[in-house]
């Protein structure tokens, strides 16, 4: 069985990288930008 806990977009690109985030139970989604860099990504 997979339990599911979000469900995760990113549009990765050569300058930066749009996400959205939404929960499980959630209704809401959660938008934001990336900068290219290793930092970042790891935040």
């Amino acid at each position: 069985m997979i339990n599911i806990i979000a469900h995760i977009g990113i549009d990765w690109a050569d300058s930066k990288h749009d996400y959205c985030l939404q929960g499980r139970k959630q209704s809401k989604r959660e938008f934001g930008i990336l900068s290219h860099s290793p930092e970042s990504i790891d935040e």
